[in-house]
């Protein structure tokens, strides 16, 4: 790679990646953020790390997991934190049997939230997933490594440096892999358990909260006929339910606000309109979370479905080109036997069965004339092939194949056909 496809790590970390300056350090070859190794530099230039943005995305991510993570539970726990607040200024009488298991539960789960502490590399690296990976990994790095003594062996090297720099690449490149593929899909499967749980806990907390708002509306309704009996309410109810009536409209008018400007920000962003209609149709259904998570899941398809469409791109062409190795392998076996028996088999474009590799009226008119050297054909056709286009010349080895074979033999046709054109066929600049 050019150093024109790299791009400046500390900078890019920096100023797309929000990774603050004082987090980034260097380690043994490797660009560390918050003192762990993150990005392997692929060139020092000035005494700057430099690396393709393939690998800088790579080896960012899972801090920006970590660091996504944190700032969500933040945000939920503080919700939570607020409903439960609320709750407990609009309901300060006694509770019932559910108000209790829905408070107890509520601070459950607030608790695990914001108590909960993002997945970080050692819960990775003491995982048995992890473990299981890294001894497999080990035992290949061992197995490549062993395969590299015995061919450097077989070859005399076996005391050269070589070999000690093979294995040292071997176990980097392992090592990479566990760092750049492993780790983040152990982080992905251990923060989606988590995921699961308190999606559970928030189900069970939807539940108690459908029971307790029906047992307190019948409280309410009990109270309100005890009033209307009396003829009176009471004054400090009136002021505490005034008070939580304009705390949740304030709340509600907040959290409408932001979730329109998400709203508005997610959708300019699209630019398909059908895509616009979808995203809209899936806000009113589902709600804002649930669209942005299918946009973001429609993107990924689209990317996903470029990259197979262009994996098939490449086998369709391997295909062409083992099919063109094949004919050609079939031709000049036909020639083989034709230069072997002395007449043509089937199967030779142009050439009928039969036909003579030595024609008799051709070699009485080739003694009659002076004699031309191999060398002398090499050197006419190729002053003559010079001069032709690339095209021109796949159509006159087509139309000439059998003319040259019978002046020049297999052997030097195919050699002669290799000054111009690959194995497979294409030209040769």
């Amino acid at each position: 790679m050019s150093p024109t496809d790299l791009q400046g790590v500390r900078d890019t970390l920096v100023n797309r990646y929000g990774i603050a300056n004082e987090r980034i350090g260097w380690e043994n070859g490797y660009v560390t953020i918050d003192g762990r190794p993150a990005i392997k530099a692929e060139q020092i230039i000035s005494d700057r790390a430099y690396a393709s943005p393939s690998a800088i995305a790579s080896g960012v991510q899972p801090f920006l997991q970590q660091q996504q993570q944190a700032q969500t539970q933040s945000n939920i726990g503080q919700q939570l934190t607020n409903l439960r607040s609320q709750l407990q200024e609009l309901f300060p009488q006694q509770q019932s049997p559910v108000d209790q298991q829905f408070s107890e539960l509520l601070q459950t789960l607030s608790g695990r939230i914001t108590g909960q502490q993002p997945i970080s590399l050692m819960d990775v690296y003491a995982s048995p997933q992890y473990t299981a990976q890294q001894a497999q990994l080990q035992r290949q790095a061992q197995q490549a490594t062993r395969a590299a003594q015995e061919a450097l062996g077989a070859a005399g090297l076996g005391r050269s440096t070589r070999l000690s720099d093979r294995a040292q690449r071997i176990q980097q490149e392992a090592n990479e892999y566990l760092t750049t593929q492993v780790v983040p899909a152990i982080m992905q499967t251990m923060q989606a358990e988590r995921d699961r749980q308190t999606a559970a806990l928030m189900d069970l907390l939807g539940v108690l909260g459908q029971e307790r708002q029906f047992q307190q509306q019948a409280r309410q309704a009990e109270l309100s006929n005890l009033l209307d009996l009396l003829g009176f309410q009471a004054q400090r109810e009136d002021v505490a339910a005034e008070r939580a009536y304009r705390t949740q409209r304030d709340l509600i008018e907040d959290l409408r606000y932001a979730e329109e400007r998400a709203y508005q920000m997610a959708r300019d962003a699209i630019a398909d309109e059908r895509w616009k209609m979808q995203f809209d149709e899936d806000v009113r259904r589902f709600g804002l979370q649930y669209a942005l998570d299918q946009a973001r899941l429609r993107n990924q398809i689209s990317e996903a479905a470029a990259d197979r469409a262009l994996r098939e791109r490449s086998l369709a062409l391997e295909e062409q080109r083992e099919r063109r190795l094949q004919e050609q392998a079939r031709l000049d076996e036909l020639y083989r036997i034709w230069e072997a028996t002395g007449r043509a088999p089937a199967g030779i474009p142009n050439v009928a069965p039969g036909t003579p590799l030595y024609d008799p009226v051709l070699q009485r008119q080739l003694q009659q004339a002076p004699e031309t050297s191999t060398n002398d054909i090499v050197s006419e056709v190729v002053s003559y092939l010079d001069r032709m286009t690339p095209e021109q010349r796949r159509a006159f080895f087509q139309g000439e194949r059998a003319n040259l074979i019978r002046d020049l033999g297999i052997d030097g046709y195919n050699r002669l056909y290799r000054m111009y054109f690959d194995e497979y066929g294409y030209p040769i600049e």
